[in-house]
């Protein structure tokens, strides 16, 4: 069996990225105090009540929310869409890593994700410009197309999952609860979940319709079980503003309107047939110990067919995004060291400190979700695709900042101790002043690619928890924003071709031997010319592996005289690790999808769907 082979794969986690317990912390691991961030219970609704009026009563103005000062814990930009640069995932070196059972390149193994179209190998489902589900029979000759479904007029959708006879229609936007309670979702971006039962592909029939008041980070699915991960912030109170009151009056109104809210106006809201509830008890919130921001996490657990009856909890504090491996949960969100606020001169503004990543592990057992760890990382994670669990350990790609941009990058292994993480190895120095493009993970090895002007590919070697290490580095040109296995101890590459001096000659396609991670190689490299892009590079979902073939299928954009176009481009990898290439008509649309079926079929949707038989 040779060395990769050996090492084997990983799985993607974007773990439990929390922190080390101060004093087992070794210095410069730029990780902060775990006990800053263990998870604690609230009493009653009282004391959770308390707790967020007491640490946002600060920032409350004449004109309402964030007059006066940055709040304590910045959000980082909205990740509800699919990450952009970084990848990882379980794979086999050996033989390649093949799409989910519904059809999507996924990150983790056993646990589906939403995306614009799915397929159960003999039909098809997708999303229609956000406004129609359509089903369509694949187990013929030409596509037939079964039956569809328009959603409300005030709905568009994003994206879908399939379970057996059911399709989750998940849409985001602005929502509106009429709510017999006030809350945070109101008037503001909210969540709305259609469970649609296709039974009768003839006739879709909605089994649930239920709005959630924060906005989706995450939809995922289990083996017939469901987790929706949202995230609501400060609640709209009917605050003054200044006019008949000065400045100062209405400031002082409006703090007041904040000490006399209830807690019904924190908590976030979920909508169903039944009217408006509180989606989460009081018992089931918990909290840092220090304050980490005014957003509330909640993670609704359901199953098909019981959508309105989720098993919820919620953590206060910041959240962006979500990793789920298939038995645990991780909820994270970048936050500032301390407040950004106005220095004594009235035009300036201080910069915040350097930015932090918090990160909340919970165990998955059914629909049951249970605490196990928190902690902060001091440094910057580019995306849920910089983590990866193995053997109980996170390991995490992490970037130092400099002034100017990424100063430093490297590698963090934490362990799980009493609640907390704790670093317990470390790696530094990997593309010092370049960029982070793209991570991949296995069990006992990791290539992690940075960019600057040339594209450093390096392997590390995790074998030893405690002491990762470098084991070599390819400098090449270009660099690849996707990497996925192939068999044979071997990488394709997605992503930019460029000369020595860093300048973009458009996309390209490589193949990477590292059957010895001391000495990769490179055995092919295709240029698609200039003014192309591989969206693969930005969402995996655009990228298929089909290894009873060797070949690959993903959307590949060309920009000319005549404007955008776009085709599907079929990659195939020979035995000696070359390169043969083809595009092919694509289904148009604006995400075109290749979803594998069987005996070499692939379907291809978009627009429309298009059955194409890659084994001739």
């Amino acid at each position: 069996m040779d060395t990769v082979t050996r090492l084997a794969v990983g799985t993607l986690a974007l773990a439990a990225v929390a922190t080390v317990g101060g004093a087992l912390a070794p210095v410069g691991t730029g990780v902060a105090p775990a006990a800053a961030t263990a998870l604690r219970p609230f009493d009653d609704c009282e004391q959770l009540r308390d707790w967020y009026v007491e640490h946002t009563i600060d920032q409350v103005g004449p004109y309402g929310w964030g007059s006066r000062a940055w709040t304590t814990a910045q959000s980082a930009p909205d990740a509800a869409a699919e990450p952009s640069a970084e990848r990882a995932g379980s794979s086999d070196l050996g033989q390649g890593r093949a799409n989910g059972d519904t059809g999507t390149n996924v990150q983790e193994v056993g646990v589906d994700e939403p995306d614009v179209a799915k397929t159960d190998g003999r039909i098809v489902v997708r999303l229609v410009d956000g406004r129609r589900v359509v089903i369509t029979d694949v187990t013929g000759t030409e596509p037939r197309e079964l039956g569809s479904w328009s959603l409300p007029d005030d709905a568009n959708a994003q994206s879908l999952l399939l379970l057996g006879d059911h399709v989750l229609v998940a849409t985001s936007g602005m929502v509106a609860l009429d709510r017999t309670i006030p809350g945070p979702g109101h008037g503001s971006v909210g969540t709305r979940v259609v469970d649609l039962d296709i039974s009768d592909p003839a006739d879709p029939r909605v089994d649930s319709d239920t709005t959630w008041s924060g906005r989706q980070l995450a939809l995922r699915s289990y083996d017939g079980v469901v987790r929706l991960v949202t995230s609501d912030g400060l609640p709209e109170l009917g605050f003054v503003q200044p006019g008949r009151l000065s400045e100062e009056e209405a400031t002082a109104r409006n703090k007041a309107i904040v000490r006399s809210s209830r807690i019904e106006d924190w908590l976030p809201v979920l909508r169903t047939d039944d009217g408006n509830r509180p989606a989460v008890d009081c018992r089931d919130v918990q909290h840092p110990r220090e304050w980490a921001g005014p957003d509330t996490v909640t993670v609704a657990s359901f199953r098909p067919g019981a959508a309105d009856r989720p098993e919820t909890v919620a953590v206060t504090g910041a959240g962006h995004d979500v990793y789920s491996s298939a038995d645990r949960l991780y909820v994270y969100g970048a936050t500032a060291e301390s407040p950004m606020r106005l220095a004594t001169e009235p035009t300036r503004i201080l910069p915040p400190a350097s930015p932090r990543t918090q990160v909340h592990a919970f165990d998955l057992d059914g629909l049951a979700l249970r605490h196990t760890a928190s902690g902060t990382i001091r440094g910057h994670v580019r995306d849920r695709w910089s983590f990866d669990e193995h053997d109980g350990r996170l390991r995490v790609a992490v970037s130092w900042a400099g002034v100017t941009g990424p100063r430093d990058n490297g590698v963090l292994v934490l362990a799980e101790q009493q609640g907390r993480l704790v670093t317990v190895g470390r790696l530094r120095g990997l593309g010092v002043d370049e960029e982070i493009k793209s991570v991949r993970w296995f069990d006992d090895l990791a290539v992690v690619v940075t960019f600057r002007q040339v594209d450093p590919l390096y392997t590390l070697d995790l074998s030893e928890p405690t002491r990762p290490r470098v084991l070599g580095e390819l400098t090449i040109p270009g660099f690849s924003s996707y990497l996925h296995p192939v068999g044979d101890d071997r990488l394709l590459g997605l992503g930019t071709d460029t000369d020595l001096d860093g300048r973009v000659l458009g996309a390209q396609a490589a193949v990477f031997d590292i059957s010895d991670p001391s000495v990769s190689r490179r055995l092919a490299q295709t240029g698609l010319g200039p003014e192309t892009h591989l969206p693969a590079g930005d969402d995996p979902h655009a990228f298929t592996w089909l290894p009873e073939l060797d070949t690959a299928v993903t959307s590949v954009q060309r920009w000319d005289e005549s404007g955008p176009g776009a085709s599907m481009l079929v990659l195939r990898v020979q035995p000696d690790g070359s390169l043969l290439t083809r595009e092919i008509t694509g289904p148009g649309g604006g995400a075109p999808r290749a979803l594998p079926l069987q005996d070499g079929r692939v379907a291809l949707v978009g627009d429309d769907v298009r059955l194409v038989d890659l084994a001739r």
